[in-house]
């Protein structure tokens, strides 16, 4: 997997207001928990960012090649990286005591708000591995599989 392009943060000249783009693999998670309506409608509101359609999302990313139930590392990393990356755009925002736009997501906040999102994500990541995990070992049709013992292939052997 090629490394992704990070997220971004810009800040329009004129307005002094910053604006953030998810990273690509944290934008995509984010898509998969739009179930409510849409962005470009109901921003924030528009999503359910809970740890069991985050799961879903991973397994289905990472399928085939992790085998039924598993999860890709490098997609977990990827996602990671984007949530760190938010994370530092929320302190950048935070320092420069301003307000900023998530384009991928309708929503405006400041830097307390990202701060919190990215919080909020990087839980909800932790405990969609554990569900995987739980789920992977309750599948009795595919003992085994082909991923590791921790759900993620390429992890622990088994």
């Amino acid at each position: 997997m090629t490394a992704p392009q990070p997220g971004t943060l810009t800040q329009d000249a004129a307005t002094g207001r910053w604006t953030v783009t998810l990273g690509p693999a944290l934008a995509r998670t984010v898509a998969s928990c739009g179930i409510q309506c849409e962005a470009g409608c109901c921003g924030v509101e528009a999503f359910h960012l809970s740890s069991l359609l985050i799961g879903a999302h991973l397994v289905e990313c990472s399928a085939p090649r992790a085998g039924r139930g598993g999860v890709r590392a490098d997609w977990v990393e990827a996602v990671r990286r984007d949530i760190d990356g938010l994370k530092a755009m929320g302190r950048a925002v935070s320092a420069a005591d301003g307000r900023a736009h998530v384009r991928d997501m309708n929503h405006d906040c400041g830097g307390a708000g990202l701060l919190a999102l990215a919080g909020h994500l990087d839980k909800a990541l932790d405990d969609a591995l554990v569900l995987v995990d739980l789920g992977r070992r309750l599948d009795f049709a595919t003992p085994g599989g082909k991923a590791g013992a921790d759900g993620i292939a390429g992890g622990d052997a088994e």
